[in-house]
């Protein structure tokens, strides 16, 4: 999740990316909350640590975990694809097959155990809204946003009520987008389309979620319309398992 890439879609191996970190991302939840009891950021650093770290910080932090605990390397595989875990009823084991990226070879083993741990940030979950396929900007989901730099000078629409299309609006405007919008349908207990409680500056807004998409702009659910030059889905994930056969395949809400 830390280890930041410019790559996008597939790795380096042809892999599927699980990697959705951007260049200036600072932690979005307090240190105190996901630092380790028996390692604190203080310990790692020598020195007291503010409560929102950047990505380097944290990346720093969870190797010097590694190092402090003297967890035995060799036991680890590392460039290592699990592609597919079924279970053998009549050895009661797991058979696991893999590919191990840097030798090229595929193999299977054993096991009594099979912890699934894939997480939940690598597969996006991309909506569809009416006339998208026309928009002559650019449109991408945050799992693959590196940058702000790369939005100077343009209008961006944010897809998201949460903390990436809010934190990635901060971004585009810091490094100079010429004006960012939040799309989103939060909405109050009596069903009527809510605010967040942000101060944003003048530069950034916030817009009921998207009726039409048109060549250049966007119209609203207020009836409002917006010109943009792209279009950022912060629209959260799909839980997914590709490795899993069909028995043991794990059946999620998303």
């Amino acid at each position: 999740m830390w280890n930041y890439t410019w790559r996008t879609g597939v790795d380096e191996n042809g892999e599927t990316l699980h990697n959705g970190m951007y260049s200036h991302l600072w932690s979005n939840a307090p240190k105190e909350l996901h630092e380790l009891p028996d390692y604190s950021y203080e310990k790692h650093f020598g020195q007291n640590v503010g409560s929102y770290p950047p990505r380097v910080a944290i990346r720093d932090y969870l190797f010097g975990y590694f190092k402090h605990s003297k967890l035995d390397e060799s036991a680890i595989r590392l460039s290592t694809t699990v592609t597919n875990v079924e279970w053998l009823a009549d050895q009661t084991q797991f058979k696991v097959s893999v590919k191990d990226n840097k030798a090229g070879k595929k193999y299977s083993e054993l096991f009594d155990y099979v912890v699934v741990a894939n997480g939940h940030f690598s597969t996006p979950n991309v909506p569809e809204f009416p006339g998208i396929h026309e928009f002559q900007g650019s449109v991408l989901h945050s799992h693959d946003f590196r940058s702000g730099t790369a939005y100077k000078n343009q209008r961006v629409c944010l897809v998201g009520g949460s903390y990436s299309a809010e934190d990635i609006a901060s971004q585009c405007y810091k490094f100079g987008a010429n004006h960012c919008i939040i799309s989103h349908r939060k909405k109050d207990a009596e069903g009527n389309w809510q605010m967040s409680p942000h101060a944003w500056p003048e530069g950034i807004a916030e817009k009921p979620l998207i009726k039409e998409v048109k060549l250049n702009s966007l119209v609203f659910h207020d009836g409002t319309e917006e010109p943009v030059d792209a279009i950022i889905l912060c629209t959260g994930y799909r839980h997914n398992f590709p490795f899993l056969s069909d028995d043991l395949m794990l059946n999620c809400k998303n």
